[in-house]
């Protein structure tokens, strides 16, 4: 996953160093808000992986201890009396009797088993890393891959269904946003969903059906300030609505 992730990122800033020296003042300024983006983020994951590395320090440290102790009087036996020191690999080890664990594209190189749920969530981390780059191509990959782990994960689906929204797959962003407004726990998510189902109306020039959930959104959160707007440009227009899902109106 990080290395899928790596490389996107990767080709990205090629394409930007290409583009950069011929691009004009409006291009060089998008570019560079997207450079701060991945600077910010470049931070955060070197930071994070420092505090890790200080952790393994550590670890290593105490694994090295435990190596130099004496070892207990029945730590070489599995408490049948047989000698496991030298068993074949995986005997006595009740992973070995998992056979159909899932592993990741990344991990399974490794030989490391992962559990659907932990992929589901480092799925859900890497398709908001792509989000906030405006990659949503690969967002979505991310995305739907954790909504097929655990379909349940409200936070996915809906990170789903904003990325099927910027890549302008209107029914399949609809499908998920009404799973995401019958299953919404809480007033404000609800809200959004619906506001979300009014902007996809708007695109499709149906001023009344945005209208509907425009409304509906502000019946389930009135504090939601972007759907009052949106409705009242409804009722101010009879034709076709442009509403930016990115801005306001949408989050």
């Amino acid at each position: 996953m990080f290395r899928q992730w790596f490389a996107a990122v990767c080709g990205m800033l090629d394409e930007w160093l290409a583009r950069y020296p011929a691009a004009d003042a409006a291009q060089r300024s998008a570019i560079e808000g997207k450079m701060r983006r991945i600077q910010v983020m470049s931070d955060a994951v070197i930071d994070g992986w420092l505090k890790v590395e200080e952790r393994l320090a550590k670890l290593r440290e105490m694994a090295a201890a435990c190596d130099a102790a004496p070892a207990a009087p029945d730590a070489a036996h599995d408490g049948s009396g047989q000698d496991v020191r030298n068993a074949p690999e995986g005997a006595g080890d009740a992973s070995s009797d998992m056979g159909g664990a899932w592993t990741g594209p990344d991990d399974a190189a490794d030989g490391a088993p992962v559990a659907p749920a932990e992929e589901a969530d480092r799925q859900l981390t890497a398709g908001r890393g792509y989000f906030e780059l405006a990659m949503y191509r690969e967002a979505a990959a991310a995305f739907r891959r954790a909504v097929e782990l655990r379909p349940e994960s409200l936070a996915a689906r809906l990170y789903l269904a904003m990325s099927n929204l910027h890549l302008g797959d209107w029914e399949e962003a609809e499908r998920h946003f009404r799973l995401v407004v019958r299953k919404a726990p809480n007033r404000k998510l609800k809200a959004l969903g619906l506001n979300a189902l009014g902007c996809i109306q708007a695109v499709k020039a149906n001023p009344r059906e945005a209208a509907h959930y425009f409304r509906q959104a502000c019946e389930a959160d009135p504090e939601f300030a972007g759907a009052a707007r949106n409705l009242a440009i409804c009722m101010a227009n009879d034709g076709p609505l442009e509403l930016h899902f990115g801005g306001p109106g949408f989050v």
